[in-house]
């Protein structure tokens, strides 16, 4: 089948020197001629999804969570409650004071939910994990949808929320056109979309690495399994969410250098925190350039 890019249709793709490899598959990183989204090709089949997202995914998907003997479980449990409501007020509340709903894509455990729900908002999510969602139900009580939210006839939410997020969740998904396009739906009119993505293709380290891969004609294998099928800048990001949305802000951060995940240790990890050590004060200052970048949409 035909790819063609999610945020504007191109059907001519660069290919980058990155790849995943899983099950003795490769997953190729591409990016599209023409507005720069960067997605994997071949894409993971629904079947591939599902095996990726299995019932050990919240204890070994994480890659780099195994080198620091702690579960993903483990890591949100000792996250203060209050830290998780500090995030939904600086980018929920900040955008929308009245929000009194929030729905979460991509729930896990639903520690973010308990979270908002502490602080008196209605609350419901999704998760394609089983595993977590079970595991959401006896820790907090919640009953997620479980499933795809590209695929799950979710039309019952429509024009039923005044907040959904979405953090590190959105580069997963095959057509996130398609989820833009439910997100707007399920919103209330001046309900606001906040979605949380990395974005490593911003950072000093990648585009000098990607250079000097490109001038040795060598590639290099990602550490990870092929999570991520697209990888956001600030303007693919803006690109797609336009899609659907008029007001759109979106803005950089950057994850202290004592918060990387230097995933498998290697010399190339370890240069990589050396450079972090000089984007950090940079995006700092500037607001370019950073390894996270949050959507903030509110429905017209």
């Amino acid at each position: 089948m035909e790819q063609h890019c999610q945020a504007c249709g191109e059907l001519e793709f660069s290919p980058l020197p990155y790849y995943y490899l899983w099950k003795n598959k490769e997953f190729n990183l591409v990016k599209c001629r023409n507005c720069g989204l960067i997605c994997q090709m071949p894409k993971p089949t629904p079947e591939d999804l599902n095996e990726l997202y299995s019932d050990d995914y919240f204890d070994h998907g994480h890659h780099g969570l195994e080198e620091r003997q702690i579960t993903y479980e483990q890591l949100k449990d000792a996250m203060p409650v209050g830290q998780l409501q500090d995030r939904i007020r600086n980018t929920v509340l900040r955008a929308h004071p009245n929000a009194r709903s929030l729905f979460e894509i991509g729930a896990a455990l639903g520690h973010l939910l308990h979270a908002a729900q502490q602080m008196g908002m209605t609350v419901s999510g999704l998760e394609i994990s089983d595993a977590a969602n079970k595991r959401a139900k006896e820790k907090f009580g919640f009953d997620l949808y479980k499933g795809d939210f590209e695929t799950m006839d979710l039309s019952a939410e429509y024009n039923q929320w005044d907040a959904i997020y979405g953090g590190d969740v959105f580069e997963h998904f095959l057509h996130p056109g398609i989820v833009v396009d439910k997100i707007y739906d399920m919103l209330k009119p001046g309900g606001v979309a906040v979605l949380v993505v990395p974005s490593t293709f911003n950072l000093f380290s990648t585009s000098v690495a990607t250079r000097l891969l490109q001038l040795s004609g060598k590639r290099r294998k990602l550490a990870d399994n092929p999570y991520h099928i697209h990888e956001f800048t600030t303007a693919t990001a803006r690109r797609i969410m336009e899609r659907k949305f008029q007001k759109i802000t979106i803005y950089n951060d950057i994850k202290s250098p004592s918060e990387m995940n230097l995933k498998d240790g290697s010399l190339a990890y370890r240069i990589k925190f050396l450079f972090h050590l000089i984007n950090y004060p940079f995006t700092k200052i500037t607001g370019r350039n950073g390894d996270r970048v949050t959507i903030i949409a509110i429905k017209d």
